[in-house]
């Protein structure tokens, strides 16, 4: 029973790695660590006006999709802007508001 248990937990290391590579390999990930969305998502969110320069992380699922990101922006310390790149990531990922974080960039708009 106790080798059964062992076999079980192995299973599940794996499927959580195969899982891993999916997302990875869904989100087509290259060598420099962004992705092509999140590279956009990046691109479109600093012409966002005060926002400056942006960073941005995803976060997907199993099947790919997104379920939550890490935006970080030089004007983020501005509430306006903060809300602003807030709404923009929840329409673009569709997922909610609660589910995606603003932060200012070290060294941002003062």
């Amino acid at each position: 029973m106790l080798e059964k248990l062992k076999g079980v937990r192995h299973l599940e290391l794996l499927l959580a790695l195969l899982a891993l590579a999916a997302c990875v390999l869904l989100s087509g990930r290259f060598s420099s660590g962004e992705a092509p969305l999140e590279r956009r998502m990046a691109e479109t969110l600093s012409r966002v006006e005060g926002a400056g320069r942006v960073s941005v992380v995803l976060r997907c699922g199993e099947d790919g999709t997104a379920q939550g990101a890490v935006i970080v922006a030089e004007g983020a310390d501005d509430l306006r802007v903060m809300l602003s790149l807030q709404r923009a990531a929840q329409s673009l990922l569709g997922v909610e508001t609660a589910r995606i974080e603003v932060l200012p960039m070290e060294g941002g708009q003062s």
